[in-house]
Order: structure tokens, then C-alpha cells, then sequence
């Protein structure tokens, strides 16, 4: 069986993956771009310590919410329901393909931590944990769809096997 949700694949901001992943999405739909429109108008950009050591990262924020931070707008955005399920919940599951499948067919996108370690520009040892958007299977090929900042930092997608997912999962979750 094969599974794709409506994804666009060259969103119009291309910069932080949150950001990507819900034009990604909301540019499929018939007002999605009204309300992109509406809320990305008025760039604001701050700085963020991100721990002890005063190491600064520079963020983009989008007024008036750049204080909101980054997944509030998934919860303001009228397109978007949103589901947060326990990691505990996942810590149960047995079989995580067929967990992410069950999602996918009903009509869910999935967004989940794991180990990217199948990306070809990380070249480090242990592991990179990170955020990867999921939107479409193929059971033939034994793959899933998936959306990040992949290979050097770009935004793009790319065809995560089912084995390595299993990997990338377990790692994660273990």
C-alpha cells in the first residue's frame, strides 16, 4: 500500500523546519496561503542563550507572535488540528511502522524525534537527534516520506527506509 498526504514539496519560507513543514502543508489547501500571508507579514528576529555557557543563537520570529515561540502558531493555525501524544504512549508500542502508518492512513502528518543518523552531511559519532516531519509510505518501496533540514542544513524531503527508521526510533526511545 502506498500512503501520500497532500504536501507541497517547495514551500514559500524555507528556513527553520517548523516553519517549512506547516507552508509545506497549508499551501495545499484553498486559503492556506491567506493565512500565511497574514501571519508571516512582520519579520522579528532576537537572540535566544541556550544554556549556562551564554551560547547565542539568532531566531526568527514572527510579529506579533515572536514572543510566542516556535510551535504556538501550530496551535493558533485554524487548518491544523493537533494531537500531542505521550512519549510514553510510543515507549508502548511494539511496532512503530505500523504505528506510523495507522496515523498516516487516517489523514495525521506525524512530526517525532529521532536519530537522523541516516543523513549523509552528519559525520559525527553518537547520534543527532532532531525533529523529522513524516507525510507518506510506500509499502513496496519500504519507505516513509519525510520533510527536514537534511543534507547541509537545506530544507528538502527525502525517502527514510522502514529499517532505518526502525533504527532511528529505537535509538530514540531506548
Amino acid at each position: 500500500m502506498k500512503k501520500i498526504l497532500p504536501f507541497n514539496d517547495d514551500p514559500i519560507i524555507k528556513s527553520y523546519p517548523h516553519y517549512s513543514l506547516m507552508c509545506s502543508m497549508l499551501q495545499t489547501k484553498e486559503q492556506g496561503m491567506n493565512w500565511i500571508y497574514q501571519i508571516y507579514t512582520q519579520i522579528s528576529a532576537y537572540s535566544a542563550v541556550w544554556n549556562n555557557n551564554h551560547n547565542t543563537d539568532f531566531r526568527l520570529g514572527f510579529y506579533p507572535f515572536a514572543g510566542m515561540g516556535d510551535g504556538d502558531l501550530w496551535n493558533i493555525c485554524p487548518f491544523i488540528d493537533k494531537m500531542t501524544i505521550p512519549r510514553q504512549f510510543l515507549l508502548q508500542q511494539k511496532d512503530h511502522i505500523a504505528f506510523i502508518k495507522y496515523w498516516l492512513n487516517k489523514g495525521w502528518y506525524l512530526s517525532m524525534y529521532l536519530d537522523e543518523f541516516f543523513r549523509e552531511d552528519i559525520q559525527q559519532v553518537g547520534v543527532y537527534y532532531h525533529p523529522i516531519f513524516i507525510y507518506g509510505y510506500d509499502d513496496e518501496e519500504k519507505i516513509f516520506y519525510c520533510a527536514d533540514c537534511f543534507e547541509n542544513w537545506k530544507y528538502g524531503t527525502k525517502k527514510v527506509t522502514y529499517d532505518d527508521f526502525n533504527i532511528a526510533s529505537k535509538q530514540n526511545y531506548n
